[in-house]
């Protein structure tokens, strides 16, 4: 986070007041004093020379005398070589206070700058949700009621994706953000894409197109979430600033030597364009065009931050052409290493979601709010029923009290009082009796760093959800172990 608001303050130095300009006025005016003083002294040195050789000519002068002169001479040269060393000495140290003094201002206001903005951000949609919740307490007819939630969900979805942009943004810019590399089958990915756009599209009466220049016969390495999170990110601006007409996603490969293939992705719209001016810094945090229409949106400038980071961090380019009222394209070239041949075989149709009825859990959590929600989705989703736990000493407690086999799976919270998830999880593991050593462990943790994924895996735990809970990555979860 720290150097995301460091570049901030860069972007931003430019409007920034210009600091130290009276320590500037005082060091321009001890450098000429200095100067001054340096002529005065070998004035003085010439003419006190001068007088000196005059006297030794007329031998009107002793030895002694001469000897008393040409130190005082040197020791006046030498007094003031040294007032205007110390006068420059002190100016420069006056002007180094003044520019850290600047530099410090400057960075507390781009610090001001930077939580405000995200102050706003966050509370919009934030005071969507309640008052929407408020307006569902207050009326009794459930259409309406429904109507409320379906909004309120929407919002909530918003803030948890700048929630997210800041993590990515703070992770990019300490380093911390690692890419897996996987194979993935590109056209499975575009798959899950599609249907999302499109609908997005229809919603707004635009035709989206995909092409791409044949099919691609075998897999890739590379970070198949992240791709798809700067496609999504990219197709979502073009859908989102297009009135009408059309947005377009084009893919093209090409052989390369290595048993690599260059990969070129357009996502290309009709909509309002931007300036060149924008187009300088359109990649930069927290920018955004300001236009009539882009301020009928909310966003934190964020995305494509992002997307050329995380281009970058594949070792790809990313470009763009845009003009205003005629549309943009964005150009991405990648370069990814094939994997094995695909076989694929013919999707099947789409399927309701699985009953677990007869399954039970144990829900490891502190917050009695979320203790609800989680035995509810179970519940009710998945025919699952719960037994839970307050903290991890108990959750132990709970699990070593029960029968053999007894639960099916474990979900544990990571930070917990008393004991938290992780040393939980170390303490059933080790427990005399073969259940403890098989039973799948699950992390609920708002915690999304890899770090903290490879703390959980290390202390026993099968597999690491983030909250708040995504309904599909839980289900395939239990379908990974409980089918």
């Amino acid at each position: 986070m720290g150097k995301t608001v460091e570049r901030l303050l860069t972007q931003n130095q430019g409007s920034k007041r210009v600091a130290g300009q009276p320590v500037a006025k005082l060091w321009t005016l001890l450098r000429i004093i200095a100067a001054a003083a340096l002529a005065f002294s070998a004035f003085m040195f010439v003419r006190s020379y001068a007088a000196l050789s005059k006297a030794m000519e007329t031998e009107h002068v002793a030895a002694e005398t001469h000897k008393a002169l040409t130190g005082t001479v040197v020791f006046s040269v030498l007094t003031v070589l040294l007032v205007a060393l110390a006068a420059v000495m002190l100016a420069r140290f006056y002007m180094q206070r003044d520019k850290r003094r600047g530099r410090e201002a400057m960075a507390v206001e781009a610090k001001s700058d930077f939580f405000s903005k995200m102050s706003h951000d966050m509370r919009t949609p934030l005071n969507a949700v309640i008052g929407l919740q408020a307006l569902a307490l207050d009326t009794d007819d459930m259409q309406t009621v429904k109507s409320y939630l379906r909004e309120s969900q929407t919002a909530s979805n918003y803030l948890l994706s700048i929630i997210n942009d800041v993590l990515d943004m703070s992770r990019i810019e300490s380093g911390k953000l690692t890419l897996s590399s996987m194979p993935f089958d590109l056209e499975e990915l575009l798959a899950q894409i599609k249907p999302i756009v499109a609908s997005m599209a229809a919603e707004r009466n635009l035709c989206f197109a995909v092409d791409t220049d044949e099919p691609f016969e075998t897999a890739y390495i590379g970070d198949a979430v992240r791709i798809k999170q700067v496609l999504m990110n990219l197709l979502n601006n073009a859908v989102k600033f297009t009135k009408e007409g059309k947005v377009a996603l084009c893919i093209q490969h090409a052989a390369k030597a290595g048993g690599q293939d260059g990969i070129t992705i357009k996502v290309s719209d009709t909509g309002v364009g931007m300036s060149a001016d924008f187009l300088q810094r359109i990649f930069k945090p927290f920018e955004q065009e300001r236009s009539d229409y882009t301020q009928q949106f909310v966003g934190s400038g964020l995305g494509l931050a992002i997307v050329h980071n995380l281009v970058t961090l594949m070792g790809g380019t990313i470009d763009v052409v845009s003009e205003p009222r005629r549309g943009t394209t964005f150009t991405i070239q990648l370069t990814l290493p094939r994997g094995e041949a695909l076989s694929r075989k013919e999707a099947p149709a789409a399927q309701e979601i699985p009953s677990f009825a007869g399954r039970r859990a144990l829900i490891v959590e502190d917050n009695s709010v979320n203790r609800r929600i989680i035995a509810q989705l179970l519940k009710r989703k998945f025919s699952i029923d719960a037994d839970t736990a307050s903290d991890g000493r108990q959750g132990v407690e709970v699990f070593t009290a029960c029968a053999q086999g007894y639960y099916d799976f474990i979900l544990m919270d990571v930070k917990m009082p008393v004991m938290d998830g992780l040393e939980a999880a170390q303490r059933i593991r080790s427990l005399p009796r073969a259940d403890a050593k098989t039973v799948p462990i699950i992390a609920l943790s708002a915690n999304a760093f890899a770090s903290d994924i490879a703390l959980s895996i290390q202390a026993g735990m099968d597999e690491h959800l983030t909250k708040p809970i995504e309904i599909t990555a839980l289900l395939s979860v239990l379908t990974k172990y409980l089918s």
